[in-house]
């Protein structure tokens, strides 16, 4: 019977250590997104979509500054790269194309707006303020594997008119559960330590 309670509490510790699996959002065979991706032991959804940041609400992302939002676009990249199916094909992706030859679809994952002074040369000499969305994104592309930059993009653009660029929502979906390995190592030490106590007795 002890002999049972251990091989089957190994066996839950080893299954609660492994890793969420990615899972792929489908419609029609456009890619929507993905469903549990480890973020620094956080798990999330992330969702591929068009339009205007501003229209689409300033916390799209989900996080708030570069370096947070740079780890979940790596994640990203690394999902993709995982998959070849996805690795490869920008067209696949909700709100991109390769139509007219686009070879790259950008997903933008935003952190902040700031406000820039620009000059506009059509009205130059005067500048012209308007915000700026900061972002961390990736590339797919058709020629090379997916890889992670920064970019900044007009709040006011319309990525709906752009099939190279999409934005990613990111919302946590659940913490990653995976147990302190001295915890576990503990815990089956003390079930064998049953085990021959029951032995002698």
């Amino acid at each position: 019977m002890i002999k049972k309670i251990l091989t089957i509490t190994a066996l839950s510790i080893t299954a609660c250590m492994v890793n969420a699996t990615p899972i792929a959002v489908l419609d029609n065979g456009d890619l929507m997104g993905f469903n549990d991706i480890d973020v620094n032991g956080v798990l999330y959804d992330v969702e591929f979509l068009d339009g205007k940041y501003g229209v689409l609400g300033n916390d799209l992302s989900g996080f708030d500054n570069l370096n947070d939002a740079s780890k979940a676009t790596q994640a990203l990249a690394n999902t993709f790269s995982a998959i070849p199916e996805y690795k490869h094909n920008p067209g696949i992706i909700n709100g991109c194309s390769t139509a007219g030859g686009n070879v790259t679809c950008w997903i933008e994952t935003a952190y902040t707006l700031v406000d820039e002074f620009v000059a506009d040369p059509w009205f130059d000499p005067n500048d012209i303020s308007y915000n700026q969305v900061l972002a961390a994104d990736m590339a797919i592309t058709t020629h090379s594997n997916p890889y992670v930059t920064d970019y900044n993009l007009s709040q006011n653009r319309d990525l709906t008119l752009d099939r190279g660029f999409v934005w990613a929502d990111w919302t946590v979906s659940a913490p990653v559960s995976v147990p302190e390995p001295a915890t576990a190592i503990l815990l089956l030490l003390g079930l064998s330590g049953l085990s021959l106590t029951r032995k002698k007795a």
